[in-house]
C-alpha cells in the first residue's frame, strides 16, 4: 500500500490519526507523482482535495478522510461515489468497503464524474484529458 499525502499535511499528524490499520509494508510519501499511482490504485484516500476528483476520474474507489468532521467541501461522500471516515476505525471499514467495487460503485463514479466535474474541479478535468491526449497520440 503506498500513501500519498499532500504536500501540506503533517506525516507524524497522519501516522498519529491512522495508527496501527495500515499494513506493515505501507509506504507514505509526500513527492511521488499522482498520476502513476493512481492509475493502479485500488482505493484511494484524501482528504478536501481535487486529488479526490483525479481519482474518481481515473475510475478509482475512494474514501474522504475528515477527522475533523467538518462539511464535505467537495461533494464525493454526499453524492455517492465516495465513503467518509472520521476516525481509523471507520477509515478501516470504509477501505474495505471500496474495495469491493460493485457496478453500483462503478456505476455511481461514472454519474459523479459526468454530473459533478465542472462544479467541484480545480481543472482536474483538463489535467486528466491532456494525460489521456499525450498517452493516445504516444501510441
Amino acid at each position: 500500500m503506498i500513501v500519498k499525502l499532500h504536500r501540506d499535511e503533517d506525516v507524524n499528524e497522519f501516522s498519529k490519526l491512522v495508527g496501527d490499520i495500515l499494513p506493515n509494508d505501507a509506504v507514505v510519501v509526500q513527492s511521488a507523482e499522482l498520476y502513476p499511482l493512481l492509475s493502479v490504485a485500488s482505493v484511494g484516500i484524501t482528504t478536501a482535495s481535487t486529488a479526490g476528483l483525479e481519482a474518481l476520474l481515473f475510475g478509482t474507489p475512494l474514501v474522504i478522510l475528515n477527522s475533523g468532521n467538518r462539511p464535505d467541501f467537495y461533494p464525493f461522500s454526499t453524492s455517492g461515489p465516495a465513503v467518509a471516515a472520521a476516525n481509523a476505525e471507520e477509515l478501516k471499514l470504509a477501505i474495505v468497503q471500496q474495495l469491493d467495487c460493485s457496478p453500483e460503485l462503478s456505476q455511481r463514479i461514472d454519474s459523479f464524474c459526468r454530473d459533478e466535474t465542472f462544479e467541484a474541479d480545480g481543472l482536474a478535468y483538463e489535467r486528466v484529458f491532456r494525460l489521456a491526449q499525450e498517452t493516445l497520440s504516444s501510441t
